[in-house]
């Protein structure tokens, strides 16, 4: 490039293909579910709808940290199936 530096577009493309990647299992794991839910009636609906609302309210730390530990005890951390 014009600096002298490394080109992006390696990474940009795997940002691409990870993005890409993750809609897609999240659509198929989602979808179904969510017509699931919403045609058959379920016994405990406030029970389904306080896990919901509670995964909503966990903050992103308590999330990702666990994510963060597995990767970096696996040395997945520059892997793209982790991104």
């Amino acid at each position: 490039g014009a600096g002298g530096g490394a080109s992006p577009w390696p990474a940009l493309a795997n940002s691409a293909v990870a993005s890409i990647a993750s809609t897609l299992f999240v659509l198929v794991l989602a979808l179904p579910a969510a017509y699931a839910l919403s045609i058959r009636p379920v016994k405990k609906w406030t029970d389904v709808l306080f896990f919901f609302l509670s995964t909503k309210m966990l903050p992103v730390v308590a999330g990702l940290l666990p994510i963060y530990l597995f990767a970096k005890n696996t040395d997945m951390l520059d892997n793209i199936w982790l991104l």
